[in-house]
């Protein structure tokens, strides 16, 4: 008769275990974040795309002086570029993307203001990519906290059921420890006879 009883119980604590581990894989694996996972992509899309102004150029690798910048968009050092003109490759095209060059143009007249410009571009840039940065830490702290009540409720859930299915064993053990504590008689089947 006690084997029955404890079938059904033992059939429920299974069933919700694997409910709950289900829902541990489930969020563990990421399969649907709460910001979705369009948020990395935007992420690796905002690294990936080019800076308004380019701060380095390609030729020297320093900070641009004096910025010259072709028709195709790529900007370089003045000098750097004049430079590159001396040698018989030149060609007419660009040194980076090969497209050919019919007009440049000076970006601005002093490198003050160039750098002024390009620092604000270039914080703006930063400011976007550490925000997405900070909310994708953020997602990861939420999923992860998600995760750990999982799998608080199931270990509450395991020492519950535990409990439950032992309560009878518990109490006659604690009933005896306390007699031998106080040195009392040894207590009568009155807890067998009740559940029985």
């Amino acid at each position: 008769m006690e084997l029955e009883d404890n079938s059904w119980l033992e059939y429920i604590v299974t069933s919700q275990i694997t409910l709950y581990f289900i829902l541990l894989i489930y969020y563990t694996l990421g399969i649907k974040t709460i910001y979705g996972r369009s948020s990395q992509r935007k992420l690796a899309k905002c690294a990936d795309k080019d800076f308004l102004y380019n701060v380095d150029c390609p030729i020297c690798f320093n900070v641009l002086t004096m910025p010259i910048k072709a028709d195709c968009g790529h900007g370089y050092c003045m000098d750097c570029l004049y430079t590159y003109w001396e040698k018989p490759s030149w060609n007419n095209c660009c040194p980076l993307c090969r497209l050919p060059i019919s007009n440049l143009r000076l970006l601005e007249n002093s490198e003050h203001k160039y750098m002024d410009s390009t620092k604000k571009v270039l914080e703006k840039k930063l400011w976007k990519i550490l925000s997405q940065s900070y909310l994708l830490r953020l997602n990861h702290i939420l999923q992860m906290q998600i995760v750990c009540k999982i799998i608080l409720c199931m270990i509450y859930l395991a020492i519950w059921t535990w409990t439950v299915a032992n309560a009878r064993n518990i109490l006659y053990i604690f009933t005896q420890m306390y007699h031998q504590f106080y040195k009392l008689d040894q207590p009568s089947n009155s807890l067998n006879k009740i559940h029985v």
